[in-house]
């Protein structure tokens, strides 16, 4: 049976004081290579969203916000 880590909107606009420590630690957990597939899903927002009307935040628009280790590891991606 395979297995699959997945890993739900660890972006950079979701990094704060209370969450600074998770990209270290599931990093030690993707090399640990115990998963045979990798996959994080990444949050778009868009300027005509909710969060930007509502809330004035703008985060995950365009590049702000892009996965942290999109570029490090070779994994699927799910866009939502």
């Amino acid at each position: 049976m395979s297995s699959l880590l997945l890993v739900i909107d660890l972006q950079n606009a979701f990094i704060n004081e209370h969450t600074e420590k998770l990209p270290d630690r599931i990093k030690v957990i993707i090399d640990n290579n115990k998963y045979d597939y990798v996959a994080f899903t990444r949050f778009i927002n868009f300027e005509d969203s909710i969060f930007v009307k509502e809330l004035n935040w703008r985060g995950c628009i365009l590049k702000i916000g892009f996965h942290l280790f999109e570029l490090e590891y070779n994994v699927y991606v799910l866009k939502k």
